[in-house]
This record gives structure tokens, C-alpha cells and sequence, in this order.
């Protein structure tokens, strides 16, 4: 799933430079597209929120194991659609801050105006974190629509300060949000787990890796031994029971 590792409870993603130089031209197209603008290269990246927005969006993508051209070829094919990815049968948005190396006790924010148009548009939110340089992004947790309800606190716009072993780094809100903590959100791992292959075997001669038994095994990986399956060959793939 790309070139990432757990920390504490959190994603981390690595973003390749190529990557990144690509990124950036696709962002200003991209949003001279969506807002009818003459694509201009020599135009400064309309900030660091955007480009970090998409940078959060496409390590979710790459961490699944998608292409970039996936992404990019669903963002042109879905413009202005709030739903950033599909996981698990739900419709995520992405939400990504641009900050040091998030702790727990940092914010995740939603704009407010954009949290109000999210109903039936989405299920949940996705929260990164990118770090100023660009080449890493934390995937800090997510959370259904219902349970972010249930929790946020609102703020607003102004300067936060968030100091992670003492490194402080004030951040610009410049708008409205709601926020939760990362240490309230779920663990983002399980938005990724896949579920077990199913081992095919084909002949009524071949013996189950696990048992050793010839045409019916008792045991599936990982299972308790008195659990039985329905491993009945007759050249088909079978489901555990």
C-alpha cells in the first residue's frame, strides 16, 4: 500500500518529488477548470491550501493502492463532487491540514459552510495532516457524519498555536470550522483493511495446506481448529463457512 507506515496510531505517506511536481501543475488546472480561469503556469499555487488539500486526497489514494492517473482522471471526471473517495461502500471527503508532525491533542477542522452542505453529499470525513515540506502526509483518523456530530466544538477564525515536543507552530484559521481532536477519531487502519483471500483448490487430489486432508479441511487461517469449512472439492472455489 505504497510507501507509508503506521506511528502512533496514525498513517504516515510519503510523497515522492515527482509526484509532488506533478500534483502542482495538476492543481492549477485543475481549479482553473473548476473555477473557469485561463490556466496560467507562471500563477503561484492559490496557496498552500489547495495544494495541501490535494496532496491529502492523493496519499489516501496511493495508501489504497490506486494510481495517480486514477486520481487525477476521477477528479476531472468529478468536478465540484464533495465525495474525495470511496472506501468501505462510503463517500469521504478528505479534509487536510498543512502543519508540524501531528500529536493527539491537535485539531481536525471542517469549514463550517462546508459541513453544512455535506448532508447526503457524504458519509464521513477522512483527516490528514501534510507537513510543511511537502513530502510527508499523516492520515490522523476519520469519522462518520453522525459521530463528527456528535463531538465538534466550534471555532473561530483566528491564529491556533500547536506545539508538538516543543516545537510550536501557529497555524491561520481563516474561517469559520468545526473541530474534533485526533485522539477522538477513529484509526484510519480500518478504513483499509481488506478482507482474507480465499485459497482456491481445484482438485478433489489436492490437500488442504492447513489440515493436510484430501478433498475436505478442517481449518482456515488463523481459525480455531474445532471451526470447520466448506472446502468440498469438486474443482470450484469455495467460501469459508
Amino acid at each position: 500500500m505504497g510507501n507509508s507506515d503506521r506511528d502512533k496510531g496514525m498513517i504516515k505517506i510519503e510523497i515522492t518529488q515527482e509526484e509532488l511536481n506533478i500534483l502542482r501543475e495538476f492543481n492549477n488546472r485543475y481549479y482553473s477548470d473548476v473555477f473557469e480561469r485561463k490556466f496560467d503556469p507562471e500563477e503561484a499555487d492559490k496557496g498552500d491550501t489547495r495544494l495541501s488539500g490535494t496532496l491529502g486526497e492523493w496519499a489516501i489514494w496511493k495508501y489504497d493502492g490506486r494510481t495517480l492517473d486514477d486520481y487525477t482522471n476521477y477528479k476531472f471526471q468529478n468536478r465540484l463532487n464533495k465525495t474525495d473517495i470511496i472506501l468501505k461502500n462510503k463517500r469521504w471527503d478528505i479534509k487536510t491540514k498543512k502543519t508540524i508532525k501531528p500529536a493527539p491533542w491537535f485539531n481536525s477542522s471542517v469549514e463550517k459552510k462546508q459541513h453544512a452542505d455535506a448532508p447526503g453529499k457524504i458519509d464521513g470525513y477522512i483527516f490528514c495532516n501534510v507537513e510543511h515540506n511537502l513530502d510527508i502526509v499523516y492520515c490522523v483518523g476519520f469519522l462518520e457524519i453522525e459521530e463528527f456530530d456528535k463531538i465538534k466544538v466550534s471555532r473561530n477564525p483566528g491564529l491556533d498555536v500547536e506545539d508538538s515536543k516543543g516545537t510550536a507552530k501557529v497555524y491561520k484559521r481563516p474561517t469559520a470550522c468545526w473541530d474534533v481532536r485526533i485522539e477522538q477519531e477513529k484509526d484510519p487502519v480500518c478504513l483499509f483493511e481488506k478482507p482474507p483471500t480465499p485459497i482456491t483448490i481445484t482438485t478433489v487430489k489436492d490437500k488442504c495446506v492447513f489440515c493436510k486432508r484430501v478433498g475436505h479441511c478442517m481449518l482456515e487461517a488463523g481459525r480455531d481448529s474445532s471451526q470447520s469449512c466448506s472446502y468440498f472439492l469438486r474443482g470450484k472455489q469455495y467460501s469459508w463457512l
